[in-house]
Order: C-alpha cells, then structure tokens, then sequence
C-alpha cells in the first residue's frame, strides 16, 4: 500500500501493492474537492463516536447531520432540500413511511405558489391491503378533526368537514361560519351524518338526480317516524310506528287516504266525517280560499274567458267569479253568507233575509235591489165589505156586500176552517178631501166580534198613506199588510171602523184570508 501525492496536479492518490489506484483525493479544473473510491468500499466521514459537521460545529451554518441520523439546520435557521429554480431537480424520498412529529404540521406551497398539488398514489399492485390509499387523523380530548377550507379572495369565510369540536365522536358535520374561525363547531353544522345512519340537516334539499330504483327517507323526532319512499311509480308515505299509511300519491286507483291518479285527486279516508282543511295559519287577517280554474293559463281570472271560481272565508263566507272580460279578471262577488246570521247576499245586490216570513211567504224584489217577503196574494181568499155613508161615525160596523145591498144587516163572514187575516184594503168614493195633514181613522179586524185580545187586530190610516185613486176628486185607497189575524174554523170575520175624523162615503173592503 502507498499514497502518492502530486501536488501539480493538485491530488492524492492511494495505491494497493500492484500499483492500482484505490481511492483519489483532487481538486477538479472549477476548484471542486472531490473524495472517489473505485474499489467498491463504503466512504466514511468521521467515526463513530463523533458527529459530522459543516463548519466548525459551532458557528451557525447550513446544516447538520447527528449521530442519531438526523439531519437538521441550526437553532432558527430554515433547512432546504433542493433549488426550484434549477427545474428538473424534483426530491424523491424513497422510504416506506415518511413522518413529520412533534409539532405536526406540515406546510406545502406559499405565497410565491401558483398552484398546491398533494398526490397520494399506490402505484404497486403487490398485496391485498385492505386500503392502498389513506389519510388517517388521530385526535384526542374530542377536539376538532377535518378539512378546512378558506379563500383569500372570501375574506373571513371558512368551511369544515369533519368531527366537530366538543362534540361526540359519532357525528360527522359540514359547517359554514361566514366570519370564520368556527366552522368546525356544532352550532354552525349545516349537514350532520351520524354514526346511526341519520342525517340532519340545518336547511336545504335532498334530490334524486335520476336513481329509478326504490328510495327512501325516514323522518324522525320525539313523537314518532315517518317513511317517505317512492317504488318508482307511487310516493308514499308510511307511518313506522303503527305501519299505517297517512298519505300516499299513487299511479293507480286504491283505498286509501289520499290517490292523485289520471281522474284528479281522491280523498278516501275509512272515517265517516272526511274531511278537507285549508287554514290560513296565521292572525293577521286571515282569507283561506279554494280555488277552481278551466282553461290553460295559470292566472286566475285572467288569460282566457273560462269562467274561474273562488271560495273564499273572510269572516262571510263569499264566492266569485272572474274571468278576462269580466272585470279585467277581477273577482266578482256572486254569493255572500253572512256569518253573523244576517242572510245571504247574491250578486253584491240584493240580501235574502235572515229570518223566515210566515207560512206561505215567498221572497220578492221591489224594483229598487230589494228582497223582501210578500203574501201570495193570488192564492188567497177575498171576503168584501161595504159601507155607504160612513162619515166619521165610530164603531160602525160593514156589511158583507151582498147584505149591504139589500134590508139585510148580515156583517160577518163565517170561517169554515181554520186561516190568517194576511191583508185588508180600503176603497173610498165621495167623502171629503184627504189630504196629508188629515187626521187618521182606525180599523179593525174582529173575531166573534171581539173588542181586544188576541181576536182583535187594528191598523190607523191617515192622509199620509190613503192614496187618490184617479189622481183627483175624492176616490182614495190603502192596502196594509199589517194583519196576521188567526181564526178557527167557525169564527165568525168583522170589519169595523173604530174611530177618526176622516170622513168616507162609499167604503169597498176587503180581506186577504189564507187558509193554508
């Protein structure tokens, strides 16, 4: 063995006994210190018991490789592997586990980044590993564990997907804080999968982006469940806790709580007293309505001239029609019951009564938008009585027409059943003048010649409501339909002038009598 030195060259070289050169020392043509083995033996810096140090070991350098094989920059000082800006110099390590301790964390890009790409790939078909590709997060205390996510162009808003702060170890959450720094917290969840198998959702939708098979939704609180599925052709809704069937949408026809088929809606409980609610929820002037409409545009009342209906509950209860010539489309109030008993209105305009008439009464207009009873006077009885030279006697009693014209004194009409008085009118010829300031005279209706009680009934006639009949001279007449005199069969039917100052000549009575 021998080392020869050449110091112009500028090496050293070590020779084994036939001369071949083992190993060299040298400075290359760019000043470089070059250590090269060619025997195939290992290079060895230092020994065993000593670190090996860039520099002097104690001034701060670049880097440091211990005996514990670490490798590692000074106190403060940053260590970096390889120079980006050479290109084509990319670090492999080439080891089965790679681990960053203590600390935990592990940055990659910075702000002089265009783009973070962390790739995990395993690309060794060898084995049957259950997972060739994992991330695995182990915690404690039952902090938060997950993903964050922020944009520097959203200032303050973050996203978390993971295990939530605080909270049990069986819940996985997606939450939001628009200010950030709490996204991870329960309170701000927007989804939360647990362990069971529920979801929960803060707010939001759940779409079925085209699986034609059977799917389904269970929905839960304290009082029960509710299953809402779909086979593909019906949605159906099934009450878990009794198997019963509160609701179902069908592509068919069955028995059932409620069928949406080719017909239209069916509601079929098994209850004698179906019912269909509309409630408008709320206290603020409350208006629910049903709502019927033909024809092809969607705007009720208007589009088309198919004639749209409305129900409405505001307080009355009130139906309209409307339509696009009518109104413009505007709702046009047709019936309206009055919820305070007080009749029915038709048409905005006239107002049926409330309270029923008398037996036999039917409901007429006046000309002037007013219903209002009336006798059916073509059905009932007359009865005439006459008086000649009346005056103002008092207490004179009339005829019956026939007695009058002859020495008879007859001034009642028998009853041969039972019946009501309805009606008298008065037909006056000759007499003085009636005018609106001439003083009343009063009539009665007697029965059995009765002179108060329940058998008498009077009315007073006075110049505001005697009429001239020919619009001058002396002829006047009144209708009154002030009478509801009842009798029994056999009663026997007066008229007589109680008293007054009009003064009346020849007097034509008669009396309106229904005996239905």
């Amino acid at each position: 063995m021998s080392v020869k030195i050449t110091p112009a060259d500028e090496k050293i070289e070590f020779l084994d006994n036939s001369g071949n050169i083992d190993a060299k020392i040298s400075l290359d043509g760019s000043g470089n210190l070059k250590l090269e083995n060619f025997n195939g033996g290992s290079m060895v810096l230092g020994d065993a018991t000593a670190d090996i140090y860039v520099g002097d070991g104690s001034a701060s350098v670049d880097i440091v490789y211990d005996v514990g094989g670490r490798l590692y920059s000074t106190a403060n000082q940053h260590l970096t592997i390889g120079k980006s800006s050479l290109g084509g110099n990319d670090i492999v390590i080439d080891s089965p586990n790679w681990s960053v301790t203590d600390a935990g964390l592990l940055s990659l890009g910075g702000s002089t980044s265009t783009d973070a790409t962390l790739n995990l790939t395993a690309g060794n078909t060898d084995g049957s590993p259950a997972s060739r590709v994992h991330i695995n997060m182990a915690g404690n205390e039952g902090r938060a564990m997950g993903t964050w996510f922020t944009d520097s162009t959203y200032n303050g808003e973050e996203w978390f997907a993971g295990m939530q702060y605080s909270g049990a170890f069986n819940l996985y959450n997606i939450g939001y804080d628009a200010s950030g720094g709490q996204a991870e917290y329960l309170a701000n969840a927007i989804l939360s999968v647990n362990a069971d198998g529920y979801v929960t959702m803060k707010e939001g939708k759940i779409i079925d982006t085209g699986d034609s098979g059977a799917v389904g939704l269970t929905l839960q609180n304290s009082e029960g469940s509710i299953y809402l599925y779909t086979n593909g052709d019906d949605l159906i809704f099934k009450n878990v806790d009794d198997n019963t069937f509160p609701f179902n949408m069908l592509n068919g026809s069955v028995n059932n709580t409620l069928v949406m088929d080719s017909i239209g809606i069916t509601v079929k409980p098994a209850i004698a007293n179906a019912t269909i609610r509309v409630q408008a929820d709320t206290d603020s002037s409350p208006s629910p309505r049903i709502e019927m409409m033909r024809g092809a545009h969607d705007t009720w009342g208007s589009g088309d001239n198919y004639t749209d209906w409305r129900i409405e509950n505001s307080n009355d209860l009130v139906f309209y029609s409307g339509f696009s010539s009518q109104s413009s489309g505007a709702a046009v109030e047709r019936l309206r019951i009055h919820s305070d008993s007080d009749g029915i209105t038709i048409n905005n305009a006239y107002k049926l009564p409330a309270l029923d008439g008398t037996v036999d009464e039917i409901l007429k207009t006046d000309g002037a938008d007013v219903i209002r009873f009336s006798s059916k006077f073509n059905g009932y009885s007359q009865f005439f009585f006459q008086g000649d030279n009346v005056s103002n006697t008092a207490n004179y009693n009339f005829n019956v027409l026939g007695a009058n014209a002859s020495s008879s004194s007859i001034n009642s009409y028998g009853m041969p059943v039972a019946g009501v008085v309805k009606a008298m009118t008065i037909r006056n010829a000759g007499g003085g003048t009636i005018t609106s300031t001439t003083n009343g005279a009063t009539f009665a209706v007697r029965v059995n010649g009765a002179s108060s009680g329940d058998d008498y009934s009077t009315v007073v006639l006075d110049g505001d409501n005697m009429q001239r009949a020919f619009g001058s001279g002396s002829a006047y007449a009144v209708a009154t339909l002030d009478f509801n005199q009842a009798f029994v069969a056999g009663d026997a039917i007066q008229v007589r002038r109680v008293s007054g100052d009009i003064t009346f000549e020849e007097v034509l009575i008669t009396l309106w009598v229904d005996f239905t």
